[in-house]
């Protein structure tokens, strides 16, 4: 009974730290509307800014807006569903003035992506920096 008790704790220790590995700053998740990029550029990636209540209802007019949970993102037509989150061990300022204790992780994201019809997994960096959420292919 000791060695499956011990078992156990051990299984519940491991996935609360898989849990605690996988998910991404508090800063990155919420509304985002995207910034216009020169020639278009895939949905999901891109620069973001961070956008309140009434300008949030104006993005999602068009097709730039992104929502970021700790499980995935929602694009225009697009859902990823985030499959692995590793720390790149590099970091971000995430205003002018910032202390190295404020630093933001990067991130390095897998995801399984349905854009339309079309199923995908992608792997991308998220980089929060001075008030924009940035999404790179990799």
């Amino acid at each position: 009974m000791k060695k499956f008790t011990l078992v156990a704790c051990f299984v519940l220790a491991t996935l609360n730290v898989a849990t605690a590995q996988a998910s991404l700053p508090e800063v990155m998740l919420g509304r985002w509307c995207a910034y216009p990029q020169p020639g278009g550029g895939t949905i999901g990636e891109g620069s973001y800014g961070w956008v309140d209540e009434e300008d949030w209802k104006k993005c999602q007019e068009g097709d730039g807006y992104l929502t970021v949970r700790r499980t995935g993102y929602s694009a225009h037509e697009t859902e990823c569903r985030f499959i692995a989150i590793r720390n790149t061990g590099r970091k971000s300022v995430p205003h002018t003035k910032s202390l190295p204790h404020e630093m933001v992780p990067i991130e390095r994201v897998v995801a399984r992506c349905t854009q339309e019809d079309t199923k995908y997994k992608a792997t991308f960096e998220m980089t929060y920096y001075k008030g924009t959420l940035s999404i790179e292919s990799k």
